[in-house]
């Protein structure tokens, strides 16, 4: 009888165990580069970093417009690979620079058009949220010929439930930052900003360099001035820039068209 008990507890320690090896991320450097929303019962996985030491996930939002065209050719001058979250309302008017960036070697995000509020999303329905995105990067398929897979977070809707699983169901990645340059006044603040956070992710001793990712505005007028600048200072601190295919490790650049909801059009 005592032996049954005994075999019993360790079964039951056994079981204990094997459920929280389940729970844990064993991934490499998971820590360093992905957060988990805050949310009980949901997974989703929100990237803020890179998986790899001195790589930077460059990223520049809410374009494109005029600047964009400057931006890319600041870009191709270093050699320097970026992901662009395009706000779809601003494709049509500004077609030529939107397929430059495609054209140049570029990832094409998404992000979501600011007249969408936070109040207005937190009040939808997880079908409702489908909807709304699937039309959003339905404008960006029929103008660019991909369909984005890499979403920016909007209004901090981590912590909304519905939202999450919409993104988790449409098969979305979502990405954060860990350095904005939406705010800067000057450009001597935009290149302290950036070089502050990649001084702080630098340790020449252990060989741990930069991996974060960043959020460039697109449209600022001191934004390709002030990459010129940011250039020279990531190659000080053994950092390159990375799309955010790279950066997070995800295999697939877009996600796959459904040909009855996608349809590829002329502008």
């Amino acid at each position: 009888m005592a032996a049954n008990r005994l075999n019993s507890f360790r079964i039951t320690v056994i079981l204990v165990v094997f459920i929280i090896l389940c729970y844990v991320d064993w991934s490499p450097n998971s820590k360093q580069r992905a957060r988990r929303s805050p949310v009980i019962n949901v997974s989703t996985v929100v990237y803020d970093s890179c998986q790899n030491n001195g790589e930077i996930g460059v990223t520049f939002d809410e374009g494109p417009v005029v600047t964009t065209r400057m931006i890319l050719d600041i870009l191709k001058a270093n050699k320097i690979k970026a992901t662009f979250h395009l706000v779809p309302s601003k494709i049509k008017e500004n077609i030529e620079y939107a397929k430059a960036i495609i054209d140049e070697g570029h990832l094409v995000g998404l992000h979501v058009d600011p007249s969408l509020t936070e109040k207005q999303l937190k009040s939808l329905s997880v079908d409702k949220i489908k909807e709304e995105l699937e039309n959003e990067a339905n404008i960006i398929y029929k103008a660019l010929g991909v369909n984005p897979k890499f979403l920016r977070l909007p209004y901090n809707l981590d912590k909304n439930a519905n939202y999450l699983k919409a993104v988790e169901e449409l098969g979305f990645v979502l990405t954060d930052y860990a350095v904005d340059l939406s705010d800067a006044s000057d450009e001597s603040q935009f290149t302290d900003i950036y070089e502050n956070t990649l001084k702080q992710h630098y340790n020449k001793e252990t060989k741990e360099y930069p991996k974060f990712i960043d959020r460039n505005l697109d449209g600022l007028a001191n934004i390709p001035e002030v990459w010129k600048k940011i250039v020279a200072i990531m190659e000080s601190y053994n950092a390159k820039s990375v799309t955010l295919d790279v950066c997070t490790g995800v295999k697939e650049k877009y996600r796959p068209a459904d040909a009855k909801k996608f349809k590829w059009g002329k502008w």
